[in-house]
């Protein structure tokens, strides 16, 4: 427990964030649930599960800061710690007791290390997790993580505002990479997720994530995994090009009290297909 206290006492101020600020939508009955989305994503990315858990869960999906209507302050720091504190104090602030949370790929990075940085405080929360598609551990990064990381490229996506139709088809491209079966991606998938990229606060917060992404601080967190001790369910997609299926296995034997399950032929956002039924199962 030691490594777990010195965590927490590092969480930063995170400045020019109210946790109580975030975008969320909220429904349904039940003991809460509190849903995060991954990287350039937003609440919408929870929608059709949501209304299938709504007479299981009383749901809280948020828009992390820098994404969808949540604020993306210009002094922020937008390391993945600063977010997972900003989390930390959301579920803190709301009074959440007896809490599922349920993220997706760097939600999931969001969400572990929150419970590693916040452990007193979120341990007496926190009873179970479902991990979607989880970023848990140093990796190659996918293409469009990666485009942000360079100079050049980051400051003119902070700087140019696409046109609607370079948009589209930049979520097109993303989208493409991130389905299995991309048939599944519908006009509303391409009009939603190139939103993000119209608005400079938003391209400028994502552009900050991307570049702020650190494996080396990332890596001395992995140790810690098996201090994790909540019930956790592990959602892969099993053609998942962004976040291997190999690291959801991973990650079973580093939490100690973890369940994996694969959902066959789909890819890293068709991942979140198989969380509806999953979840269902959760203990409570």
């Amino acid at each position: 427990m030691r490594h777990v206290a010195n965590a927490e006492s590092q969480r930063p101020t995170a400045p020019g964030v109210n946790a109580l600020q975030l975008a969320t939508v909220n429904g349904g009955t039940g003991r809460p649930a509190l849903f995060i989305h991954g990287f350039g994503s937003s609440k919408y990315t929870w929608r059709r599960v949501c209304a299938g858990l709504q007479d299981v869960f009383s749901y809280h999906a948020i828009d992390l800061p820098g994404h969808g209507e949540s604020p993306a302050p210009a002094d922020f720091d937008f390391s993945v710690e600063n977010l997972s504190d900003v989390v930390a104090r959301y579920i803190e602030s709301r009074d959440f007791r007896n809490l599922t949370v349920v993220a997706s790929s760097l939600g999931a990075t969001v969400t572990l290390l929150g419970m590693l940085r916040n452990a007193i405080s979120l341990s007496q929360r926190v009873s179970s997790l479902c991990i979607i598609d989880g970023a848990c551990y140093p990796q190659t990064l996918p293409f469009f993580v990666d485009l942000l990381r360079w100079p050049v490229v980051g400051e003119l996506s902070e700087s140019v505002a696409p046109s609607q139709q370079a948009a589209e088809v930049l979520a097109r491209l993303v989208l493409g990479y991130c389905f299995f079966d991309d048939s599944r991606i519908t006009e509303e998938h391409i009009k939603e997720y190139a939103g993000y990229v119209r608005h400079r606060e938003n391209r400028r917060a994502i552009g900050r994530i991307a570049r702020s992404i650190d494996t080396t601080t990332l890596s001395r967190y992995v140790p810690l995994l098996k201090t994790i001790r909540v019930p956790c369910l592990l959602v892969w997609g099993s053609e998942d090009r962004v976040i291997p299926v190999e690291s959801g296995r991973r990650l079973q034997r580093d939490l100690p009290n973890a369940q994996f399950f694969a959902v066959e032929r789909c890819g890293h956002s068709a991942g979140t297909s198989g969380a509806a039924r999953c979840c269902t199962d959760m203990p409570a």
